[in-house]
């Protein structure tokens, strides 16, 4: 990202009061309703320009990311103006607390979509799978935005709705809208859409916030950042917001040095660890290879301290699975902080081995695990781990697990431990086999409309 983009996103020009004027004859005032505002906000001024200039950046984030393209431009551009438009306190317009809050949510949720494509595109971070979500995140940010126009467009002085940029953007939302309906249902478009976002927004930024992926502590905070406005999107205004978003981006731009195990510098390289992994075991043995963050634990830090949630059930598990596996924990993160964590939640050792990133395959922004290194017999070693792309290069060996971040309600573990469990004691050959069955059994329950397909599994056959 060149340095007049970062300026662009740190920016820190206040939009322009509700009474600016502007030279461009395509501002046209909006009324909002007289209930709703003081007699010095009488008049409500967006340039209409702006707001085709923005769908157009908008549109033009999509395009970029499905080309795999640098979104530098289309992102400072979007600072820019959205720092000199009113549109983003358009939630002065109504008087309804229920419309204001759903119009400063869509506005507060576009900024922080944006900030994180952002992010990840100045990063280079995003692999295959972020790029596709973060594709889903910005098409329903700009469906949001077509949303907005048209709420605008329905506020217009009946003087106003044949200028030329009126007309334009009555093009765009005509053509351009998936889900047209009246004006009466606009706000209950966005109060989905919203929905939909936040929980896009927050899955795209969880996966980038454990110690196993490659970013910075000053990264992750960031990123941590994004989906804490989320979550406590009710208590943020719109300009709060922003500010909180250039902060933070600014931080990560211009990072302190950090000297902390969890922190990645890419100036330094681990050097890849020799295989076989583990020593020369019984044939028979069975092998459990455990994933560490975000499966068994969840790491966060608080200020300048960190700490971890330990999954709920995570002792019995380990406890019952190391009396028929041998059980394996393989993490990308450092050595050092692994084992702060592991000494904490397996007191018992029932961990017979800890593989580290150094023991990881670096490919792209995460560390395969390849189990084939490991110095076992493959159709007997079963890998868990919230992210399939970790065991990529032996995906039949997989279990996915759901991401555990603060739920202390989970209970995936304790869900898996009857699968894991019957297929050690049924002494089968190849344990991919019993896996296969399993997943057949789930897709048969999916096409029922069973809601928990993963529960009351069973192996139908040896394997």
């Amino acid at each position: 990202m060149s340095k007049n983009v970062k300026s662009a996103l740190v920016s820190s020009k206040a939009p322009k009061p509700t009474t600016f004027s502007n030279e461009r004859s395509s501002h046209h005032s909006v009324n909002p309703d007289l209930a709703s505002t003081s007699p010095t906000t009488s008049k409500f001024y967006i340039n209409l320009q702006d707001l085709v200039n923005l769908e157009e950046i908008l549109s033009g984030l999509i395009i970029v990311f499905q080309q795999d393209k640098s979104a530098s431009y289309e992102i400072e551009r979007w600072w820019k103006i959205t720092d000199e438009n009113s549109i983003v306190r358009i939630d002065n317009l109504f008087q309804k607390e229920e419309v204001k809050e759903c119009l400063r949510e869509a506005i507060i949720l576009e900024a922080v979509g944006v900030s994180l494509s952002g992010f990840l595109d100045y990063s280079a971070l995003g692999n295959v799978e972020t790029k596709l979500a973060i594709n889903d995140l910005l098409e329903l940010i700009h469906e949001n935005f077509l949303v907005i126009i048209d709420i605008v467009l329905h506020r217009l002085p009946n003087h106003c709705s044949t200028n030329s940029w009126a007309v334009t953007l009555q093009a765009i939302t005509f053509t351009k809208r998936k889900n047209k309906c009246s004006k009466y249902e606009n706000i209950n478009v966005l109060l989905s859409q919203n929905e939909l976002i936040k929980g896009k927004i927050q899955d795209v930024a969880k996966e980038h916030t454990n110690p196993g992926a490659m970013t910075s502590r000053t990264a992750r905070f960031l990123l941590y950042t994004t989906i804490q406005i989320v979550k406590d999107i009710e208590s943020f205004e719109v300009l709060g917001a922003r500010e909180l978003l250039r902060t933070v981006i600014n931080e990560y731009y211009e990072p302190p040095a950090l000297n902390t195990t969890e922190s990645i510098d890419s100036d330094i390289e681990i050097p890849l660890a020799e295989a076989p992994y583990l020593p020369e075991t019984e044939e028979d043995i069975y092998t459990l290879v455990l994933d560490l963050d975000e499966t068994l634990i969840h790491y966060y830090e608080d200020g300048d301290e960190g700490g971890f949630l330990i999954r709920p059930g995570c002792q019995e598990f380990l406890e019952e699975v190391s009396k028929l596996y041998e059980v394996i924990v393989f993490t990308a993160g450092l050595q050092e902080y692994a084992d702060w964590v592991l000494d904490q939640i397996d007191p018992h050792r029932f961990i017979s081995y800890r593989l580290y990133r150094q023991h990881g395959l670096p490919t792209g922004n995460f560390y395969t695990k390849d189990l084939s290194r490991l110095g076992r017999n493959i159709e007997r070693v079963i890998i868990v781990d919230n992210m399939a792309e970790n065991f990529r290069m032996q995906p039949d060996n997989g279990i996915l697990i759901r991401t555990f971040i603060d739920d202390m309600t989970d209970n995936a573990l304790l869900e898996l431990l009857p699968l894991l469990k019957e297929i050690a004691l049924k002494k089968g050959r190849d344990v991919r086999k019993a896996l296969k069955s399993f997943r057949d059994q789930m897709m048969r329950a999916i096409a029922r409309g069973d809601s928990s397909p993963h529960l009351n599994l069973h192996l139908e056959d040896d394997f």
